[in-house]
């Protein structure tokens, strides 16, 4: 994850879908199967570190119970960064 993000890719970018670079990573562990060993978390921490929006709603929509208080934690230290809309 840190060597993508020094690549500098466009972190706003949204899909077909509608969702972020900041949604796949939120949502990647309540599908992936094999998401023993992933450290979800920290791939949150780097993205968020280079200032990507955290929308509000994004944290009342996680179903995994470590993401949603990491996020909530993200929001109170980083209040800047969070979107009233936006999508998760």
């Amino acid at each position: 994850m840190a060597f993508l993000l020094h690549l500098k890719p466009e972190l706003g970018h949204m899909d077909g879908y509608g969702g972020t670079h900041l949604s796949t990573i939120i949502h990647a562990p309540e599908s992936n199967l094999k998401r023993a060993g992933r450290d979800y978390l920290a791939c949150l921490d780097l993205a968020l570190i280079k200032d990507v929006a955290l929308p509000k709603r994004a944290i009342d929509l996680v179903r995994q119970p470590d993401v949603t208080a990491f996020l909530a934690d993200c929001a109170a230290r980083l209040p800047g960064q969070v979107a009233e809309h936006g999508i998760a």
